[in-house]
């Protein structure tokens, strides 16, 4: 469950019932019409979050001097950065549309640059001759790469997601060779080396794997895993699930392996010997570094204590290990050996990275790390990964990749920013903010009561040790925290998480569903409600997602349904949010149908597909269902803003499109972008239409074959409203539009279609500031004719659509109209006796019947007079007077 807006004022109602006796809220009939809302906005308030965010890094020379290049993570797309560390200037930087970064960068023997990224799978070249950087063609199905290798003949080679393929990229003919699926059933090859005609690949997998690739002939040879018999380093059940990082120097492979007891291991595997050699304990580095005087250098727990987090050599001939009295926790992401040029402070040679957004240098003769400062990189917008409303003018965001959250004012637009890493979750308990993060799926509270410093937010508990990496929703369950969490990469199961916060004690029941993922929370009486999706950390073995009942006091599973419901032909494979309604039903999304479930029998009660309805999802990001004060439904359906009437299910999906949204204090909507705009902040205010359209008749009953007129107008405008578009529509086998013409001097009826039958389209422009149209005023008029019918019948003339204008092209849907004409026809229950149709019935009317008495359907003016026939009988006598004359009376 995301979070309740109205949730206060439905408690204080139910109080108030009790107290008072029955009290309704002003929607007890229901919230009203979506389209009766307007909104002000979105109003862009910028990019909150940003950073400089580098992963990865390689060095070489250009023009003389050393260079670093990089690419900068962000919004709206990454950078490749061609930095040079002898002026400490970025002296090249290009947009990679499509790109969001990159974890691979490699040099060839010419000295050109190769880059690959995540996001639109393709290889990128940068040139140190031309300066220019270009790309090869896309890699169709493919969203990552991994594993970046350069064979002696400059052939590129990489790994992919989410179909664990390797692919060979020749730069001199621009063409791919697809290797196939390494890893059948996985989705990564995760790492790799080229040595000698052959690739060695790991995977990321629960049955993670390593293989020798035959480059020439594409043969896969799998080697065994490095395991506690062969290494003593290793603990007892050691189990690769990712081959996370991979470094050859000269016939050494050095694999960063993570484990399943969730610790990393740097893994050497002898090229001449074919077998696992050497392995370093709570290795965190990523790679090791190029080799110097016949050593590298790793990023570890120290070997003499393993705990000591600190950079040490390792002879490549006797694999002894030295520390360098260097101390640094944080990774290794690519560099190498360079001379900083004026820094004497850092003699010799140093050990060149990027960590942090700056260039970090490791000097084995200082004996230090150090931050070159002049490494002044710009920061880019960071995709904002959830927000939510805390009390005040708080808003709390986290980002993407992020070693950071912040407070946001509402009011000041200022900021506060505050320690976290990835956040995947925010949910506010009280005036406490709950966080669930990633990775090691994390709960952290952060205490807005408090000061923000090294101790708030703190960590409250951790379910990595379980295999689950993130946590997808919150719920308060009377003073007890449940949480939906989603498995690492490799493995399937996420599971539904107890912490009680009085204990400090957690408990995970993982699988609650079993090999699905836990997403969306509710909670209501003793029960949590929870939402599934079939996906997790590797391919699917279910084929429809979940909603369940878990019973807090016997801590099981009592009701699981698979959601079925009509206009849907695709199983839901992901539903997210789960929430309450006013109605009392169990709410819930998936792609783009939004429905209702009984709470006790878990059985569709309402439905209404919205847009596309998708089976097909990987990592999700969770759709919010947030019910306002106002009754009202706010979504987003397919990232488009929706506004839902939960009980009569009609509905306005709107064309603004968003990532996640949450409703503050002041009233309005926070949300952020999508696609390439996660990273922008937007507000929007809802409101209730003020202006309304009218319509009006001086009769509602008229008879066949006769003029009457219906007056457009509007109502209560607080705008001078210059442009109107105009939408009716009537029943065209009743009535037929004659004309219309403008009652307001100076405002012009510029365009008129009137096709289809049934539908009016006007256009109307005022001719200057001198005819603006405000507050209250009849427009329009419009002259119809009734048709000839056989039978009584009725038109709702209604107005469907109308659209105003201000000068500065604001535009607003006035509140919708109609009024209702019935039509009598010959022998079919009389007409009217307001013969002239003057808005009464006088001694006027009495004068035609009496001038045409007599008459009957075989006069030939039967036509002109048949109205005076009052009772329809197809002659006018004295029951014709008669009625006029009562008439008259009443």
């Amino acid at each position: 469950m995301r979070r309740r807006a109205w949730r206060w004022a439905i408690s204080m109602m139910a109080f108030l019932m009790i107290v008072f006796g029955t009290l309704t809220p002003a929607w007890a009939d229901g919230p009203g019409s979506p389209n009766s809302k307007i909104i002000d906005g979105p109003e862009f308030l910028g990019e909150p979050l940003t950073q400089t965010l580098l992963l990865n890094t390689a060095l070489g020379t250009e023009d003389g001097h050393n260079m670093l290049y990089t690419t900068m993570s962000g919004k709206p797309d990454a950078k490749f950065i061609v930095y040079n560390l002898d002026t400490h200037t970025a002296e090249r930087t290009f947009e990679l549309p499509g790109v969001k970064n990159s974890w691979s960068h490699k040099i060839d023997s010419k000295g050109n640059v190769y880059m690959l990224p995540h996001g639109y799978v393709r290889v990128y070249q940068y040139s140190p001759v031309t300066k220019q950087i270009k790309q090869s063609g896309l890699v169709p199905g493919e969203t990552a790469t991994y594993g970046l290798n350069i064979d002696e003949n400059d052939n590129v080679y990489f790994g992919t997601f989410p179909s664990a393929k390797v692919i060979k990229y020749n730069p001199v003919t621009d063409e791919m060779t697809d290797f196939g699926t390494i890893f059948p059933g996985q989705k990564y090859v995760m790492s790799m080396v080229y040595h000698e005609g052959f690739l060695y690949a790991g995977g990321q997998d629960q049955n993670s794997m390593f293989v020798k690739i035959n480059v020439e002939t594409g043969e896969k040879t799998p080697i065994p895993n490095p395991n506690a018999s062969e290494l003593p380093e290793l603990p007892a059940g050691f189990t690769p699930i990712s081959y996370y990082m991979m470094s050859k120097v000269d016939h050494l492979v050095f694999a960063q392996i993570k484990a399943s007891n969730g610790m990393y291991y740097m893994c050497v595997y002898d090229l001449n010997q074919g077998k696992w050699v050497k392995a370093f304990y709570r290795s965190f580095g990523h790679y090791v570094s190029p080799k110097l005087d016949g050593k590298v250098y790793l990023l570890g727990g120290l070997p003499s204590d393993g705990t000591t987090n600190a950079l040490y050599s390792v002879d490549l001939t006797t694999f002894e290990t030295e520390d360098t009295g260097i101390r640094y926790y944080g990774n290794y992401t690519g560099g190498g050996w360079v001379e900083l040029q004026n820094r004497p402070d850092l003699p010799g040679k140093s050990l060149v990275t990027v960590q942090q957004g700056k260039v970090l240098a490791f000097n084995l003769a200082a004996q230090k790390a150090e931050f070159l400062q002049e490494s002044n990189f710009p920061a880019n917008g960071i995709h904002i990964q959830d927000l939510e409303a805390g009390p005040g003018n708080k808003l709390i965001m986290g980002g993407y990749m992020l070693d950071k959250g912040i407070i946001y004012d509402t009011e000041t637009e200022s900021k506060q920013e505050f320690a976290t890493t990835q956040t995947e979750t925010i949910k506010r308990i009280g005036n406490k903010i709950y966080l669930g993060l990633y990775t090691q799926a994390v709960l952290s509270q952060l205490d807005l009561e408090q000061p923000i410093g090294p101790a708030n937010p703190k960590q409250l508990t951790s379910f990595g040790t379980e295999l689950q990496d993130r946590i997808f929703d919150i719920e308060d369950a009377d003073g007890k925290i449940v949480m939906g969490t989603f498995p690492r990469a490799g493995f399937l199961g996420g599971g539904l998480a107890i912490y009680d916060p009085a204990t400090g004690e957690s408990q995970l029941y993982k699988n609650v569903i079993p090999d699905q993922s836990v997403e969306g929370l509710a909670y209501k009486d003793g029960k949590v409600y929870g939402a599934t999706s079939i996906y997790g950390g590797a391919n699917p073995t279910q084929t429809e997602a979940k909603v369940f009942i878990f019973d807090m006091a016997s801590r099981q599973v009592v009701k699981e349904v698979a959601p079925k419901m009509a206009g849907v032909d695709v199983p839901l494979t992901f539903i997210g949010d789960i929430e309450f309604g006013p109605d009392g039903n169990l709410w819930g999304i998936s792609s783009g149908v939004v429905f209702a479930l009984d709470p006790v029998t878990l059985e569709t009660v309402k439905a209404i597909v919205v847009d596309r309805v998708s089976s097909t999802k990987t990592l999700p990001t969770v759709a919010h269902l947030i019910f306002g004060e106002d009754g009202m439904l706010y979504t987003n359906v397919n990232g488009y803003f929706t506004i839902i009437n939960p009980f009569t299910l009609e509905y306005d999906k709107t064309s603004i499109t968003m990532t996640y949204h949450t409703i503050a204090s002041d009233g309005n909507i926070y949300f952020t972008g999508y696609s390439s705009d996660t990273h922008k902040l937007y507000r929007m205010k809802v409101s209730d239409l003020t202006e309304k359209s009218t319509l009006t008749a001086p009769v509602s009953t008229v008879s066949a074959e006769t003029e009457f007129k219906v007056s457009y107008g509007v109502s209560d405008v607080s705008r001078a409203v210059y442009g109107q578009d105009i939408n009716l529509e009537y029943d065209p086998g009743v009535i037929e539009l004659v004309s219309a013409r403008s009652l307001i001097e100076g405002v012009a009826i510029v365009e008129t279609v009137k096709e289809p039958a049934g539908k009016l389209r006007l256009i109307v422009a005022s001719q200057g500031p001198q005819h603006v149209v405000t507050g209250n005023a009849q427009v329009i008029e419009l002259t119809f004719r009734a048709k000839d019918v056989l039978q009584t019948a009725s038109s709702v003339i209604s107005i469907t659509s109308a659209l105003l204008s201000d000068e500065q092209t604001n535009e607003v849907q006035a509140k919708a109209s109609s009024v209702t004409i019935t039509v009598t026809a010959d022998g079919a229950g009389g007409r009217n006796p307001d013969i002239n149709q003057d808005g009464k019935v006088s001694i006027g009317d009495l004068a035609f019947v009496a001038a045409n008495y007599g008459k009957d359907r075989s006069s030939p003016d039967w036509a002109q007079v048949k109205k005076a026939d009052i009772n329809g009988d197809g002659r006018i006598d004295i029951l014709d007077l008669a009625a006029v004359a009562k008439k008259i009376l009443e």
